[in-house]
């Protein structure tokens, strides 16, 4: 489920940085339980939760772990045609639990079950200028997926941020899908981790 759209524009829009998500290694995440009430529509948290995001030493390893699952959210930006790139949070189940920034990963751990992930931009403040309104809109965006984590399983998402700007108009989008083991194993290796902390 993608929340996109077209808008004409009467002035350069500037695209500023936004920051990310808490997360850490996957073997060293706390425990989340499967969801008892949230769907994919209460699957993101409070739209004024902001983070700062910070890229791990090194790779990290994402191993299984044993009568749990593990989640990998991967942040593409190869079609995000501006710079500083966005700050994406992650949802799980109506709160944040982290975020990504540029092209980087987070992994958590989840416990067996139901759950409902989230994809969305952190809102950013655009220092007054004309594209400020503009640019709250776009931080508005959301994608979500429904997930059944089996014990020992290993899960793979993909989120696409996509922005350009032309003469009359510009398309910005996010859109987050599962992808299979090998593929996000891939991706996963020629990227960084993400360590976001909550603000």
């Amino acid at each position: 489920m993608v929340w996109t759209g077209w808008k004409s524009l009467v002035f350069p829009l500037v695209t500023l940085a936004l920051p990310a998500f808490l997360t850490r290694p996957a073997l060293a995440q706390t425990e989340i339980s499967p969801a008892t009430g949230p769907t994919g529509l209460q699957a993101c948290g409070d739209p004024k939760t902001k983070f700062d995001v910070k890229y791990t030493d090194g790779h990290v390893a994402i191993q299984p772990v044993d009568g749990m699952a593990v989640v990998v959210v991967i942040e593409d930006d190869s079609k995000f045609a501006s710079y500083p790139k966005p700050v994406t949070r992650v949802g799980l189940d109506g709160e944040w639990i982290g975020a990504t920034r540029g092209n980087s990963f987070t992994s958590f751990v989840i416990s067996p079950g139901e759950h409902h992930l989230c994809a969305s931009w952190q809102p950013q403040a655009a220092l007054g200028l004309p594209g400020a309104t503009v640019y709250k809109k776009m931080s508005r965006r959301s994608s979500v997926q429904s997930l059944h984590a089996q014990p020992g399983g290993v899960y793979y998402f993909q989120i696409k941020n996509v922005y350009f700007l032309t003469d009359i108009s510009y398309m910005l989008e996010i859109h987050m899908d599962a992808v299979d083991k090998d593929e996000g194993e891939l991706l996963a290796s020629d990227r960084k981790g993400s360590q976001a902390t909550k603000k």
